[in-house]
């Protein structure tokens, strides 16, 4: 039987490559400099995804589905 420590280190890692993988697929494919000015990526830790909000509007664009516990982002 594992332990809580190697369950939950684990799960962080798993975590940290999806968020990874999220943020360098949101570069790849959303760098034009429009997209970067009008654009706010929302970790939804509780919600397990990524909200993406179009902040001239302030309207929700997209929700993006993740694993468990998405707590950052960086791009």
């Amino acid at each position: 039987m594992k332990s809580l420590t190697q369950k939950s280190a684990r799960q962080f890692v798993g975590a940290g490559v999806r968020v990874v993988a999220l943020a360098l697929i949101l570069v790849v494919f959303g760098s034009s400099a429009a997209l970067a000015v009008t654009r706010a990526y929302v970790a939804n830790n509780m919600g397990q995804s990524v909200s993406v909000i179009d902040t001239a509007t302030n309207s929700l664009v997209t929700t993006i589905p993740l694993g468990a516990n998405p707590n950052a982002i960086a791009v």
